[in-house]
């Protein structure tokens, strides 16, 4: 069979394989076929060929298609050639699925999605947690230092948590996944408590922006790979349940440490929200089962000719460019809603509800892009999802007035806007192939940490320059997130020129 692969190149053939993905070509993926982005990293659990593990489908795993796709680019397209590669990989699908996967599901793998949700909740949910935090600290403790400046703590943490996401999937390969969470469900905690002690500002720094960072990016690939082990029809439902924890998990501790800061304030809070955290993330540990972990072979960081791609670098600086600007709504949300309606800033949990919102339809977005992503094709999800959060920033966000237009703001904006991590994996594999994909996933969450690091910094700035203006905000976010939309359109239309096309 000969098809056009998608990079502007000669015809050439590809193997289809009846079951593997749908019994469809090579270069059409699915979400349900891969691990979230966080559980993709370089260092996540491959498979002796270094594909990403596990890349299979109802049909069955596939363990070689990066090198048949290798060798169908060397000009490997005779009949027997091709014969001899799909009797290889119908060899290695039997060897595989009977010595590493066991029947799909259950109330045992069901209970490891419980285990990753709350480690994502106690650990992703921080993010989620800072604007109630950072509203309380802004009138308190630190009134004296520019919102700019509180902001970078947490930019630092996300910028240290992309970092060492590569450092702890390596770990964990090597000296095994629940060991390494050990380390990071230890460090969060103590990062947590040590900020507490003293209300000083270079021990925030220190404590929840570098700590909380390190530790959080330790564990991060591990928990987000596991359920990707025990599900293969459901992997995508799985999965984005999984990830689905940072939002509402997230939401619901907002909540809570909301209802905590009037009575036990800033310090006291923070210590009572690390102690819960500890002991949620201790029986997540427990629910844990890791049934693949160890022995991968050493990986080549950058697939052959991916640096003379011109979508690669599409792709790359669409997600650096996007990143400046999904962070606003769940940041500076709770500080807009005191703003907007003072009287609600009584020491009650209202004004924290627009967060809460945020923090569900965050979670509910990332479930949701994967089906998408499954109909309309990964790139033009991301292509929305970029979209529609610029707009929903632009165009929404300046007239939000109302305690319920807030609330409908939050919920929308994160539903749209904040879900792109999901399709990471998803869009590289379509745009890329699956040969080093988990290098090119790892790519492409790395440069998503400048934004992190300080695009809430000069969000922060430009309320201070404009006299606490949050259309102002919200038009250099939703900016910048529209930028990416059409940053992204180079490589959508180098690989699909046609208008309307499942991509």
């Amino acid at each position: 069979m000969v098809i056009q692969d998608g990079r502007n190149q000669p015809p050439r053939a590809m193997v289809e394989v009846p079951g593997m993905f749908g019994s469809a070509t090579l270069s059409t993926v699915k979400s349900s076929t891969l691990a979230p982005a966080e559980g993709i990293l370089a260092g996540a659990r491959t498979t002796g060929n270094n594909t990403p593990y596990p890349v299979n489908s109802p049909g069955g795993s596939v363990t070689d298609l990066g090198k048949m796709e290798e060798g169908s680019a060397a000009g490997e397209t005779s009949e027997k050639v091709t014969k001899k590669k799909a009797a290889r990989v119908a060899t290695d699908l039997d060897r595989f699925d009977a010595s590493a996967v066991r029947p799909e599901g259950g109330l045992r793998s069901w209970g490891v999605v419980l285990g990753c949700f709350m480690l994502a909740s106690c650990q992703m949910g921080i993010a989620t947690v800072w604007g109630v935090l950072v509203e309380d600290m802004h009138a308190g403790y630190f009134k004296d230092t520019p919102l700019s400046t509180l902001s970078l703590v947490i930019g630092l943490g996300n910028f240290l948590a992309s970092v060492f996401s590569l450092v702890g999937g390596r770990l964990g390969e090597r000296y095994g996944y629940k060991k390494i969470l050990i380390f990071g469900i230890v460090g969060n905690f103590l990062s947590l408590m040590l900020a507490s002690v003293v209300p000083s500002l270079p021990l925030l720094f220190v404590f929840f922006g570098a700590g909380l960072g390190i530790a959080n990016g330790l564990s991060m690939p591990l928990y987000m790979s596991i359920p990707s082990q025990h599900f293969k029809k459901k992997r995508g439902l799985a999965t984005g349940i999984a990830v689905s924890g940072s939002g509402i998990g997230g939401g619901i501790s907002s909540l809570i440490v909301r209802g905590m800061l009037p009575k036990l304030k800033y310090q006291h809070t923070l210590q009572v929200y690390a102690s819960i955290n500890f002991v949620i993330c201790g029986i997540a540990w427990f629910l844990l089962e890791v049934r693949i972990e160890g022995g991968g072979k050493k990986k080549r960081w950058f697939p052959q000719g991916v640096w003379r791609d011109g979508a690669f670098y599409s792709l790359l600086l669409c997600l650096f460019v996007g990143t400046f600007g999904f962070l606003s709504p769940l940041y500076y949300i709770t500080t807009y809603t005191v703003q907007m309606h003072p009287q609600l800033n009584d020491g009650s949990i209202v004004p924290a509800l627009p967060l809460f919102i945020s923090g569900l339809g965050m979670g509910f977005g990332r479930i949701a892009i994967g089906y998408l992503a499954d109909f309309i094709g990964p790139v033009n999800s991301l292509f929305l999802s970029y979209l529609f959060g610029g707009l929903f920033q632009t165009a929404m966000w300046p007239h939000a007035k109302s305690f319920g237009a807030i609330c409908a703001f939050g919920f929308l904006a994160n539903f749209t806007g904040a879900c792109f991590m999901s399709l990471i994996p998803v869009v590289s594999a379509q745009l890329f192939g699956v040969e080093g994909l988990a290098t090119l996933t790892g790519m492409s969450v790395l440069v998503n940490a400048p934004g992190q690091f300080v695009g809430p910094v000069i969000g922060g700035l430009v309320l201070e320059n404009t006299g606490n203006s949050y259309p102002a905000l919200a038009y250099y976010s939703g900016s910048m997130m529209l930028a990416a939309s059409i940053i992204l359109l180079y490589a959508r239309f180098t690989r699909a020129p046609r208008l309307i096309a499942r991509y």
